[in-house]
């Protein structure tokens, strides 16, 4: 073959690409190829991390619905070993301190809000254990308006917002927020008694009586539904 033929014949005129045996080529395609190993390493690594964090998760939720606290803190421990990301064990571990050290307790919350800010649950109960454990109320009133503004349809949150106001001797306050609950949910028996405890005290017997008969009415509802 004259050399200009030799030039313009295809790489694979010979059997075999003539780029085969660059040594350049070579090392770019072992680089390609380790960087696919470590990829598929990676996710597969990723992947059994993620299904042992659920299945831990899982665990930890159901030693704490049997009572089981220690061993429940020591998975959601271990999960947030494999994740220490876990919004979830963050406030499995606020759960578990509850009323024992609400001060504990609030710093988990925290943590698995500021994780999962669209979680409304635990903004709840940082309001909840800053209202039952250290009965400060503008703490909250903040945190509980906080879950209000994630979940605006919640009746038990506002409900919750009533309860908390009522405490501050903001009943004017309280009684907007009630209201708004038993709008969202007309069966919520909680605030309909409260406004009628607050209608009562201040001498607004029509308007407490109302919210009695509705109570009433309600109960007789739920116990046909029951039987």
């Amino acid at each position: 073959m004259s050399l200009k033929a030799q030039e313009n014949a295809s790489p694979w005129t010979y059997g075999a690409p003539l780029f085969a045996k660059s040594p350049a080529k070579k090392v770019v395609m072992f680089a390609v190829a380790i960087l696919l190993l470590f990829t598929f390493s990676y996710f597969a690594v990723d992947g059994w991390r993620r299904l042992q964090v659920n299945n831990f998760l899982e665990k930890a939720r159901d030693s704490y619905t049997e009572g089981k606290l220690t061993e429940a803190k020591r998975v959601y421990q271990r999960v947030l070993v494999l994740n220490p990301a876990s919004a979830d064990a963050n406030f499995g571990l606020g759960l578990i301190e509850g009323t024992k050290n609400p001060g504990r307790a609030i710093k988990f919350y925290k943590k698995a809000a500021a994780l999962n800010p669209s979680q409304a649950d635990y903004f709840a109960f940082t309001a909840y254990t800053y209202h039952n454990g250290f009965k400060d109320y503008g703490q909250a009133i903040s945190w509980i308006k906080k879950a209000i503004k994630i979940d605006p349809k919640s009746s038990s949150y506002h409900a919750t917002l009533g309860l908390f106001l009522l405490h501050s001797k903001r009943d004017d306050d309280a009684i907007k927020e009630y209201k708004k609950a038993v709008q969202l949910a007309p069966d919520n028996v909680v605030a309909h008694k409260k406004l009628a405890q607050i209608y009562k005290s201040n001498g607004l017997d029509a308007l407490a009586a109302n919210h009695k008969s509705l109570i009433k009415s309600i109960n007789k509802v739920e116990e046909e539904r029951i039987f």
